[in-house]
């Protein structure tokens, strides 16, 4: 398993408009962060017109934000100038910000871990930020034969029963005893006795 442990586990999307908000937001964390960043633009075609406009200031801006540090860059579009009404951009670009994170999941990248939209008023996890522990390994366990010190974890304690089921890049989750919850990442999973044809254990 794997927690998260520094800001270069951190990987955020920052959903940019090419507006001072967001362009602020994408520019402090590149500069104050050791975040992995990826800013995204969405094109949202609407009867405002806004999207030429956002669109020219994001390409005017990279170079200079680039110039900070690397980040990666990806653009989509949404058009709804067919329609009379102008939606509510925040839902559009948190649901382009989950599209994102999905699509990289297909390139077999590392999840990503946060989103922004360059305001307080819509910025989230993908999954939580872990405690700051080590990295570690677990074995899963019967109660009698638990020794969590040593990593063996009973398979009826909420650890052991949160990693049930699961395969590599799944997050486990359990609440720990002062109501707080646990969480870490699957990273490998070295012996599943079922998986390897041993019905025995």
């Amino acid at each position: 398993m794997r927690f998260i442990d520094s800001d270069r586990d951190i990987r955020m999307i920052v959903m940019w408009s090419g507006g001072i908000d967001s362009t602020f937001k994408l520019a402090y964390l590149l500069r104050e962060t050791e975040y992995q960043i990826h800013a995204h633009h969405v094109n949202i075609v609407n009867h405002e017109g806004r999207a030429r406009s956002e669109r020219a200031a994001c390409t005017a801006l990279r170079r200079r934000l680039k110039a900070l540090r690397a980040f990666a860059y990806t653009e989509s579009t949404v058009d709804h100038s067919e329609h009379d009404k102008i939606p509510f951009d925040m839902a559009i670009v948190a649901f382009e910000a989950g599209v994102v994170a999905r699509s990289a999941d297909g390139r077999r990248v590392e999840p990503f871990t946060h989103w922004t939209i360059g305001t307080h008023k819509a910025e989230g996890h993908f999954q939580r930020r872990f405690d700051l522990y080590e990295p570690m390994v677990n074995a899963v366990c019967f109660p009698g034969d638990s020794e969590p010190s040593a990593g063996f974890i009973s398979v009826l304690s909420p650890v052991g029963s949160g990693l049930l089921g699961l395969k590599v890049g799944a997050v486990a989750r359990w609440q720990m005893p002062g109501g707080e919850e646990g969480a870490a990442e699957i990273v490998a999973i070295a012996y599943q006795p079922e998986a390897s044809g041993d019905y025995t254990r």
